[in-house]
């Protein structure tokens, strides 16, 4: 059976690809094979444009959703209704009087690719899927790097050369014992050798490098002296501080972490972005971004994860998107972090260019309680930093 036919009947192997692909590769895939129109909010599409994409009847796309619902769901389709449908339809300017509407993110997309077994398109993205380990960019193949296996990397690389040297002299009689310590060896050098551990390991000195040499040259012109024992100590409090990551006392090898989650490119940025003035930090010690947070792939991360990927008005976890505390009309309506929290589209669409005092009474009948109310205040507060007139 070929990889492509075993794509389209094993649900084990599209879950591995599709886990593999990111946003940005997916839209190069989608470039390379055919030009993805998508709605407004730039990630979802509907039933119609997805058959249109792949060529094929909207009721094609309608089986192959019914029959795969579970996998397709798992990439984030949904099926919209009510104030969420309402809310679409107007940023999207759909004039449907349906009473529902299905909206596929990039990952679904891909998944249908997957499965369609007659169109020329799908057979098109099938052979880029199946090519991704020679496409795929190396951040991209990073995140395949789990936790777990990067730790055992680590360990294995620090300890094979031990075991090379005294296995020469175990004193044993088991010659049974002697033939498999040898064959372990061999196999762990022949594991090291594969492309995605060299990814790996090229990954890594790039990041010594960078926290070595251009990170440690990005503080000393801010003034800052390393006291701790290494760069890489001094790197991590600025990491974490930055992404808003707080590993307590939790033992992690934090190199590996930051390699994997984040990858090498946002690395850089941060770095770059401190050498040349654009991330800084602000009067409380946050390290912000003067581009905003559309500019990068951390702060928005960041205002979830401080959220718990809830709204900050009402708590709902349905589709959440950045919502200015001064809004964009009026003025001092930046997309700096202090004033981008997230809003289910409901809360977003009812406030527009409301001034928060007002909105904020409304809410106060609602429901809201004085936490909720802090929170946003706390996070103003926090990440606030003073605009200057070039900016």
């Amino acid at each position: 059976m070929s990889n492509e036919q075993v794509l389209l009947e094993s649900k084990t192997m599209r879950e591995e690809m599709v886990v593999k692909v990111s946003d940005e590769r997916a839209d190069e895939m989608f470039k390379k094979v055919k030009s993805l129109v998508l709605l407004p909010d730039n990630t979802n599409v509907t039933t119609e444009m997805v058959a249109n994409y792949f060529e094929v009847s909207e009721e094609t796309i309608r089986q192959v959703i019914v029959r795969h619902n579970d996998e397709l769901k798992s990439d984030g389709l949904k099926v919209l209704t009510g104030k969420e449908l309402s809310y679409i339809k107007s940023l999207c300017q759909i004039e449907s009087r349906a009473k529902s509407l299905t909206i596929i993110p990039r990952r679904a997309i891909l998944r249908i690719g997957m499965l369609l077994r007659d169109s020329i398109i799908a057979k098109q993205i099938r052979t880029y899927l199946l090519d991704v380990e020679n496409n795929t960019k190396t951040e991209d193949k990073l995140i395949a790097l789990t936790q777990d296996n990067n730790n055992a990397i680590l360990l294995l690389q620090d300890n094979i050369q031990s075991l090379k040297d005294n296995n020469s002299i175990i004193i044993t009689d088991n010659e049974e014992l002697k033939h498999n310590i040898h064959m372990l060896i061999n196999k762990v050098d022949e594991l090291l050798e594969q492309p995605l551990f060299k990814i790996h390991e090229n990954s890594s000195r790039l990041y010594d490098m960078l926290v070595i040499n251009d990170f440690l040259s990005a503080m000393e012109s801010l003034g800052v002296k390393n006291t701790y024992s290494n760069n890489y100590t001094l790197f991590n409090k600025e990491f974490e501080n930055w992404s808003g990551i707080n590993f307590g006392n939790k033992k992690i090898n934090k190199k590996q972490y930051w390699i994997s989650y984040y990858g090498i490119e946002n690395i850089r940025q941060f770095i770059v972005g401190i050498k040349q003035g654009i991330i800084v930090k602000n009067d409380n010690g946050f390290w912000v971004s003067k581009s905003g947070i559309y500019s990068n792939k951390v702060e928005w991360k960041k205002v979830l994860a401080e959220f718990d990927n809830k709204c900050a008005y009402c708590g709902s976890d349905e589709i959440l998107l950045a919502e200015h505390i001064i809004p964009q009309s009026s003025e001092g309506g930046v997309d700096l972090l202090f004033n981008v929290i997230p809003a289910c589209s409901h809360c977003n669409d009812r406030k527009k260019t409301m001034g928060m005092k007002q909105w904020l009474e409304i809410k106060k009948q609602e429901g809201m309680t004085k936490e909720q109310i802090q929170k946003i205040r706390d996070h103003w507060e926090r990440y606030y930093i003073k605009l200057e007139l070039d900016i």
